[in-house]
């Protein structure tokens, strides 16, 4: 298990660079370049999960392990960004309007402060060895999934959208299958199985970022 996590993480770091290479000649300063620091997030996050049993409990790992919530509550969020930002570039003009430039920063800041105040401020991590893994995991979580859920449905539509008007299908189907990955996670207790879904999911936005660059 602790290998296949390691190799998640460098499938993460090979997207990673692959996003780099596409948007080398492009602007960087662009809010569909998002998923870049996301992707490094998700790099550092499985990298946790497959060093933990080779690290051993202690202060050291549950830090490092802190470090996971609050990536995952500042930049999942920013992923809101992105999906304006898709839209903004591929020509859908009520993405051009003033009201939605403000908005979704403004969703994507509220987010992180829900994330921030209702989960990770009172965060209370504690070790647990489970398939060969050993990760520290925060008991005093809610298990709210309201962030979550605003993200996905907003990349959902955002990937209906596109398909409607592009026939271009990949965000809609790779934020399905995370919504899949999610539900089956419920009934399957398999870290592995939510980060594949989550890869796959990755992928379908930069599938997104290649689409728009070449209709631009």
């Amino acid at each position: 298990m602790t290998f296949l996590f390691f190799l998640l993480a460098f499938g993460y770091l090979c997207l990673f660079f692959a996003w780099f290479v596409l948007v080398r000649k492009n602007k960087w300063l662009d809010v569909t370049n998002i998923p870049l620091i996301v992707l490094l997030g998700l790099v550092y996050d499985n990298l946790i999960i497959a060093s933990g049993s080779i690290i051993g409990e202690g202060l050291f790992l549950k830090n490092l392990s802190i470090g996971r919530h609050w990536l995952h509550a500042f930049l999942t969020p920013t992923l809101i960004l992105f999906a304006w930002g898709i839209c903004f570039k591929t020509g859908f003009r009520w993405a051009q309007k003033t009201i939605w430039k403000v908005l979704a920063p403004l969703l994507t800041i509220g987010l992180i402060l829900f994330e921030l105040i209702f989960e990770v401020i009172k965060i209370k991590m504690e070790p647990r060895w489970e398939n060969g893994l050993l990760t520290y995991e925060n008991i005093a979580y809610t298990s709210s999934p309201f962030m979550v859920v605003v993200v996905t449905t907003v990349l959902l539509v955002v990937g209906f959208l596109l398909i409607r008007k592009f026939h271009f299908p990949w965000l809609f189907i790779g934020t399905f299958a995370m919504i899949i990955g999610g539900v089956v996670g419920i009934w399957i207790k398999n870290p592995l199985l939510m980060n594949v879904f989550e890869l796959l999911f990755l992928i379908s936005i930069f599938l997104t970022k290649l689409y728009q660059i070449r209709t631009e």
